[in-house]
């Protein structure tokens, strides 16, 4: 399951309702840095509060999105030699430490720690696939950071867990993913996110898997989704309409539009 309780990653503007008043109408896959900047507040979906480690994961998924619209034929690897220069050059650029350019030694050290504070929370099986496959992991994690980021803004605090808020954040997560990286490797992912957990409840498994599920199938039946809004708007849709799932008295049940802002 996505990180249930976090302070950005990561991860992920939107208030009252079914009205969705994040004006801005953007690409979730080609997002701007405003977007990116409007959700500082939130942690790396996958990793600590190091606001300046924050500030670098957002700066690194911009540039690999632009990368991606100027570079649709890219291949994987391509990709992945791209975001792993992307890494470095963001620690020689906003070197925070204030290490020495030159030294390849203090600058590989920083490297390591940027790539621990990114991967620092993923299980095995993530980290496995990070590994495998940089770029479109930390895609990933982005959606994830923005899907938390909306679900807070859509949802009251106490249903953010196991509620309504929790099984649209899923939802959108997996709906955002497999438009921005595939379904294939989406459903790697978010696989290896629950299966990789290994002290979640069976029962809040079973909740984000079914969730993760109807996601995935929305990217399926609007394969061509670029609004915000609209990942947002249809994601609500499924949780206000009952396909979603979430647990009450310990069992699952349909959800509601109940803990809507």
């Amino acid at each position: 399951m996505v990180k249930k309780v976090i302070s950005l990653f990561i991860m992920f503007s939107i208030v009252i309702g079914s009205i969705t008043v994040f004006a801005m109408d953007v690409n979730i896959n080609t997002i701007d840095e405003q977007v990116l900047r409007e959700s500082s507040n939130c942690d790396i979906e996958y990793g600590g509060s190091d606001i300046e480690m924050d500030r670098l994961f957002d700066e690194v998924i911009i540039k690999i999105r632009e990368y991606k619209k100027n570079n649709p034929k890219a291949s994987d690897t391509m990709l992945d030699e791209y975001t792993k220069k992307l890494l470095r050059s963001a620690v020689k650029k906003n070197n925070p430490k204030k290490l020495s350019i030159e030294s390849n030694i203090a600058t590989d050290s920083y490297y390591d720690d940027l790539e621990g504070y990114i991967t620092g929370y993923l299980n095995p099986q993530e980290k496995e696939l990070y590994n495998l496959n940089p770029t479109k992991a930390l895609l990933c994690m982005s959606n994830g950071k923005l899907a938390l980021k909306y679900a807070e803004e859509n949802y009251i605090s106490s249903v953010l867990h196991n509620g309504n808020g929790d099984a649209f954040r899923h939802c959108l997560w997996n709906y955002g993913m497999a438009i921005d990286v595939g379904q294939e490797f989406a459903k790697k992912w978010s696989d290896a996110h629950e299966y990789g957990s290994e002290k979640q409840p069976l029962i809040e498994r079973n909740m984000d898997l079914f969730n993760n599920a109807v996601g995935l199938q929305l990217a399926k039946d609007n394969p061509w989704t670029i609004l915000h809004s609209t990942f947002i708007s249809k994601s609500k849709e499924k949780c206000r309409n009952g396909e979603l799932r979430i647990i009450s008295n310990g069992v699952l049940v349909r959800s509601s539009s109940a803990g809507e802002k």
